[in-house]
């Protein structure tokens, strides 16, 4: 199901990106980080619940729903 593989590749990324925040120095850029990265993680669970309701989702709207996981994690994150 491409719904899973989607869900699975975030959570994935997520977890990578938390990781990288996690090792910055603490400071403002630090908790920006992973203040966007905890919004992308309530955004992420809540497109859980929606699968798991039965709910099935279009990939396109799974990985639009899931950007903020991508958008933190990326060079372009805050």
């Amino acid at each position: 199901m491409a719904a899973v593989a989607i869900l699975d590749e975030s959570r994935r990324q997520w977890i990578a990106a938390y990781t990288e925040a996690c090792a910055m120095p603490a400071g403002t850029r630090r908790q920006v980080q992973l203040d966007c990265l905890r919004g992308a993680r309530e955004e992420a669970v809540a497109v859980g619940q929606t699968v798991a309701a039965g709910d099935l989702l279009e990939p396109a709207t799974l990985a639009i729903r899931l950007a903020g996981v991508f958008r933190c994690g990326g060079d372009d994150g805050p």
